[in-house]
């Protein structure tokens, strides 16, 4: 029997020593000094010959051919070479089934037989009948209403004044009396306040309506206009006064607002909390027009003051509305009274304005000239008409003696 390998002491591993033994037995083995067992694990691959020397003969004859036994592994010769054929050896085992060979490609796809030809159209059916027609279909809404027309004008005279100005009602600081408030906000029945107690600093008075001498005086407030002067003095000593500039007039309800400037001292000093003071205007007078509608208006001036009043339209008014205005002085009023109207408003507070235009008239075919009442039993008639910015326009006027 061969040798084999021995493990000398040890198999050769990392970390271990590497012996005589480990390498000569090698030599002999591969040299062929001695017959050695060897087995190989994977694949065997040689470059150049091979020569087998003393293998057995499969048959006990000369062979060349190498066979194997599959069961052993062992290799052998077998075949005549050259002598007689010996005997039939064994059949070797047959050898595996090769790998079935990959598939042919397929063949291309025949070509596409032509199209048949088309069938000819048939024949248009007949038209039908013609449906039976629709019932009607039912009524629309209504439509919306017009909008009413603006620039109508109410032409009703009125059989007495419906405004009456008098200038002759507190303009005399001297007649009516409201007792001082401080701090300002809205003054009770009989009371005033002002937005500071120092007389060169205020520029707010708040006035109720109603004063501790005439009582209600609502109709008097609401004839004061802008540019003016409101007069102050101290009711236990009506020589310290102190006076200002109207600028501009607001309706509050039960009270009034009035702006002031341009300060002009007169010996009045602090305002004292309770005090009573005497208030006065000697100012032209303002008309707030009933919109549409016929005003009559009746004058009554006794002071003999050259006066004006001035005609403004009312908050509701819309552009394109009429006024229709008659005016009358007051029997055996001769004084002279101007007619003015606004038309342009700015500003707010201390730089309002309300800008004035004479009413002017041409009495017979002469020049424009201003119309006044300044003869007893004259009646002026004027016709405005409202702009877009809510002022009025002058359309026509003339006075007539009755």
């Amino acid at each position: 029997m061969a040798n084999t390998f021995e493990q000398i002491p040890n198999p050769i591993q990392a970390g271990q020593i590497i012996r005589a033994g480990h390498v000569s037995q090698s030599l002999v083995a591969f040299t062929g000094l001695d017959a050695y067992d060897i087995n190989l694990s994977g694949s065997f691959a040689m470059t150049g010959s091979i020569y087998h020397t003393g293998i057995d003969d499969a048959a006990g004859s000369a062979s060349s051919v190498l066979v194997r036994d599959n069961s052993t592994g062992e290799y052998y010769t077998t075949g005549s070479y050259g002598g007689s054929s010996g005997g039939s050896g064994s059949s070797g085992t047959s050898g595996s089934s090769g790998n079935s060979g990959t598939s042919g490609s397929s063949g291309s796809s025949g070509t596409s037989g032509s199209s048949g030809n088309s069938g000819t159209s048939g024949s248009s059916g007949s038209s039908g009948n013609s449906g039976t027609s629709g019932s009607s279909g039912s009524s629309g809404t209504s439509g919306s209403s017009g909008t009413s027309a603006v620039g109508s004008l109410n032409l009703t005279r009125p059989g007495s004044p419906d405004q009456t100005i008098d200038f002759d009602e507190i303009e005399n600081s001297d007649n009516e009396v409201w007792d001082y408030v401080t701090g300002g906000g809205v003054p009770a029945s009989t009371k005033f306040t002002t937005n500071n107690t120092t007389p060169s600093s205020i520029t707010q008075f708040n006035i109720n309506e109603t004063s501790t001498v005439s009582g209600a005086l609502t109709a008097k407030f609401a004839t004061i206009c802008s540019g003016g002067t409101l007069q102050i003095g101290d009711d236990n000593s009506p020589a310290d006064t102190a006076s200002y500039t109207i600028r501009q007039v607001i309706d509050q309800g039960s009270y009034y607002t009035i702006y002031v400037s341009n300060y002009v001292g007169g010996g009045l000093g602090t305002l004292v909390n309770g005090n009573g003071y005497r208030i006065g205007f000697d100012t032209d007078k303002q008309v707030v027009l009933d919109d549409q509608n016929y005003n009559r208006i009746l004058i009554k001036n006794s002071a003999a003051a050259n006066k004006t009043v001035r005609f403004k339209a009312n908050a509701a008014a819309s552009a394109g509305d009429y006024y229709y205005v008659e005016i009358t002085s007051n029997t055996g009023n001769l004084n002279n009274m101007l007619l003015a109207y606004v038309f342009y408003t700015s500003g707010t507070t201390t730089t309002f304005t309300e800008n004035n235009s004479a009413v002017y008239y041409n009495p017979n075919g002469t020049a424009n000239t201003q119309l006044n009442i300044n003869t007893a039993g004259q009646i002026a008639v004027i016709e405005f008409r409202v702009t877009p910015s809510g002022d009025l326009a002058l359309l026509g006027g003339d006075k007539v003696i009755r």
